[in-house]
């Protein structure tokens, strides 16, 4: 990997390295939403989920559409999605490691 790929990978990563943006592309996994809709299901207001759809869209994660009256986001790149299995997998297993560590003191 060169450098430019490093940096593009950790666009990606970085995008995705906070909880209201996980919990946004785990809604979009579902369907596409509007903001409105995304932001009560997400108990946030619509500008500061506005900046979290932007930082989503920037890197390529989620796009939007028109729908009639309403701009709809779309996860445009469900393999993200391995990427949060993975660090729930990771955490798990910190978890685990934590505990048995836990008991053998």
């Amino acid at each position: 990997m060169n450098k430019e790929e490093a940096k593009a990978r950790a666009k990606v990563v970085k995008a995705l390295a906070n909880p209201l943006r996980l919990m946004i592309v785990e809604m979009l996994s579902h369907g596409d939403y509007c903001v409105s809709e995304l932001s009560r299901r997400c108990k946030v207001s619509q500008p500061t989920l506005s900046r979290h759809l932007a930082r989503l869209k920037n890197a390529g994660i989620v796009s939007e559409y028109q729908r009639r009256l309403w701009v709809m986001h779309h996860l445009e790149t469900p393999c993200v999605l391995d990427i949060v299995a993975s660090a729930a997998s990771v955490v798990k297993s910190d978890a685990a490691r934590k505990s048995k560590a836990a008991s053998a003191d």
